[in-house]
C-alpha cells in the first residue's frame, strides 16, 4: 500500500510546485550545492547513491547518469537515470569531469566529498530557501525511496503522480 502521509498525517513528499521551487532553490545556491541537489531532484536517487557518484557514472555522451543502487542490497547493481543536459552541464562545469576523465587518479574521486550528514545539510538549507514546510522537510521529502510501514515498495513516480493528481505509467 502506498503510504503518502505519516503516523501524524503530515505529507512525506513534495508534491510538483515545491520540487520546482526545490530545482530554483538549488539552482541560486550553485556550485558544488547545486550540482548536487539538482541530482537528488532530478533523479529521485537516495542521497548516499548521489553521494557514491564518481566521474565515469555521468556519461554525458548517453544523456544519463549511471547509479549503483542501493535498492536491491546487492552490489554492483546499476541503474542509468536519463537527466537533462543542463544538470550535465552544470555537473561538467562545476567538477570537470572532462579533465578527470582523462586522469585516473581523479577518475575513482567522488564528486561530493561529503558525507551523508552534509549533503542533507545541504539539502535542508536549499528545502528551507525554496519555502518548503518544515514538516516536510526531512530527508525523504525531495527523493522519495524504500519501502514504507506496510512493507509495500515506494517509487518516486509513484509519489509524484499521486500527490500530483496524475497517473504513472
Amino acid at each position: 500500500m502506498l503510504t503518502l502521509f505519516d503516523h501524524s498525517r503530515n505529507r512525506k513528499y513534495l508534491v510538483g510546485c515545491e520540487r520546482k521551487a526545490f530545482a530554483l532553490a538549488a539552482s541560486a545556491e550553485g556550485g558544488s550545492t547545486a550540482s548536487f541537489c539538482l541530482t537528488l531532484v532530478l533523479t529521485d536517487a537516495r542521497i548516499s547513491e548521489v553521494l557514491a557518484l564518481t566521474v565515469v557514472h555521468v556519461d554525458a555522451n548517453a544523456g544519463a547518469i549511471v547509479f549503483e543502487t542501493l535498492k536491491q542490497r546487492k552490489r554492483r547493481v546499476f541503474r542509468a537515470n536519463p537527466v537533462p543536459r543542463t544538470l550535465l552541464d552544470l555537473i561538467e562545469q562545476t567538477h570537470r569531469i572532462s579533465d578527470a576523465l582523462d586522469d585516473p587518479a581523479r577518475r575513482s574521486v567522488r564528486l561530493w566529498l561529503w558525507g551523508r550528514t552534509t549533503g542533507w545539510k545541504h539539502v535542508k538549507r536549499v528545502i528551507k530557501r525554496a519555502g518548503v514546510a518544515d514538516i516536510i522537510a526531512k530527508p525523504k521529502s525531495a527523493a522519495p525511496r524504500g519501502r514504507d510501514r506496510s512493507g509495500s515498495k515506494r517509487h518516486p513516480t509513484q509519489h509524484r503522480a499521486a500527490l500530483d493528481g496524475t497517473h504513472a505509467h
